[in-house]
């Protein structure tokens, strides 16, 4: 029953486009040729060298394979596995006997999934953890998320260039989002410091902005360079994983402060001019209650 189990299965796989060979016990029967009895089919197997290969040493257990051309894509390796998986279970199975879908491209699958769901916990654990440290140090609410704003654009921005240059999500890789908002938000503290201090010594938005830009944005961008050369050096590396971090991580510090210099000024003016439009509406209606 198991091998007839066999040979449907391959008769069905090998009829879809996607798969192109099916092997296994049942390979060299034909559905109405198999016998119906276990000691003539372990007669046959056992007149079979070739059998050996596909079951174990008491005949409990065997193996199918299944092949197809996948490439390096997850995603055709999922539809493929799926399409598989598909057969399986539609397949009329005897009592007793359990199917399961393994190999290579299964466990690359399973690890692919798995590097995922944790880049992503990784990134919100990280952004949580860091926003609470922020709101405590500037005792704000708002002054926390200014200065984390300017990392969720840097961070999209990396994973969307990963993308782009078809830098895949590895085990090295995985914790790349978390590292990015670990080394990029000194950056935006540091811009949001000088445009406070340089605003409570009483100079104008524009002012304040330039200074900050002037003193401490070249502080920063000199900063990023040595930590972005330092991970560049991991390109000398023999290991092609370890040249996906160091370009990523890069990109990630680049992007860091591109976005602290380029989005932290115009969020610290409109979160200025908001409070002060909001302050002026509170004094008016207090004045037409009074």
């Amino acid at each position: 029953r198991v091998v007839r189990m066999l040979r449907s299965l391959q008769d069905e796989m090998t009829a879809d486009s996607e798969l192109e060979s099916f092997q296994s016990i049942a390979s060299g029967f034909r559905q109405e040729l198999i016998p119906s009895d276990i000691r003539t089919m372990i007669d046959v197997f056992d007149g079979n060298p070739a059998s050996t290969h596909f079951f174990n040493r008491d005949y409990t257990s065997t193996i199918a394979i299944v092949r197809a051309n996948i490439g390096g894509s997850n995603d055709k390796a999922k539809s493929v596995l799926n399409a598989i998986q598909e057969y399986v279970d539609d397949a009329s199975k005897p009592p007793g006997i359990r199917v399961t879908v393994t190999g290579g491209p299964s466990i690359r699958v399973l690890v692919g999934d798995i590097i995922q769901e944790d880049a992503v916990k990784t990134i919100l654990l990280s952004s949580a953890l860091i926003l609470i440290v922020l709101v405590v140090i500037h005792k704000s609410a708002i002054s926390g998320i200014l200065v984390f704003n300017p990392l969720i654009y840097a961070l999209i921005w990396t994973i969307g260039t990963m993308g782009w240059a078809q830098i895949p999500l590895s085990i090295v890789t995985a914790g790349l989002g978390a590292m990015i908002l670990g080394l990029g938000v000194e950056y935006s503290v540091f811009f949001v410091s000088k445009y406070r201090l340089e605003r409570r010594a009483g100079k104008t938005q524009e002012d304040a902005i330039f200074t900050a830009l002037d003193e401490v944005g070249t502080a920063i961008v000199g900063s990023s360079m040595t930590t972005i050369i330092g991970f560049l050096a991991l390109l000398l590396s023999m290991m092609p994983m370890m040249h996906d971090l160091g370009i990523t991580l890069a990109l990630g510090i680049f992007f860091c402060v591109v976005s602290s210099l380029l989005i932290n000024p115009a969020f610290l003016v409109l979160e200025e001019n908001v409070i002060r439009k909001i302050m002026e509406r509170m004094m008016c209606d207090a004045e037409d209650m009074a």
